[in-house]
């Protein structure tokens, strides 16, 4: 057989799930919102580290989901838990499920 070569640490794609594990690590020791801005600038931090590097650029769509999850947890973190915004609208339809005897 051929020897082959160990792969690079580029293309471990698992290295994008480090800023949710440390958000999860977080939430046990500070309070959920913290924990979530922390990860999400961890998690930009890696993106732009890895568009910094120098070579082949490997795409870490995982570290790319994982961020953007965790920039709209951000977000949603922002909007108080007693807002509803006003909805009004009325839906007219007929059953399909209704009989006329």
């Amino acid at each position: 057989m051929a020897h082959k070569g160990t792969l690079s640490s580029a293309f471990n794609m698992s290295l994008g799930f480090i800023p949710v594990i440390i958000s999860i690590l977080l939430c046990e020791l500070i309070t959920q919102d913290t924990a979530i801005y922390i990860g999400t600038g961890i998690g930009i931090i890696g993106i732009y580290l890895s568009y910094r590097r120098k070579g082949l650029l490997i795409p870490n769509f995982i570290l790319y989901i994982a961020t953007g999850v965790l920039a709209l947890l951000s977000v949603a973190a922002l909007i108080p838990g007693d807002y509803v915004p006003p909805v009004h609208f009325h839906l007219r339809w007929k059953s399909v499920f209704s009989f006329q005897c």
